[in-house]
């Protein structure tokens, strides 16, 4: 039970407590700040800059024109 499973689990419980999920794969900059974190979702192809901040039941992710490829 090393550190990998310890920091699943934090996030699992994290997503159920606050509704937030945020890929593991997202590039998150330094300095981020989450103003109210209800309601966020952040997919896995975001890249996000250094000292952004994000507030309540924002959505951001990757879209494609092609059908039924990508995410909002």
């Amino acid at each position: 039970f090393g550190l990998y499973h310890l920091s699943k689990m934090f996030l699992a419980r994290t997503q159920r407590k606050l509704s937030v999920y945020i890929n593991f794969t997202a590039e998150i900059g330094p300095g981020i700040c989450f103003a109210h974190p209800v309601g966020i979702v952040i997919n896995g192809k975001c890249r996000i800059g250094a000292n952004c901040t994000i507030a309540q039941h924002v959505t951001l992710g990757w879209k494609s024109r092609e059908p039924n490829i990508g995410c909002p």
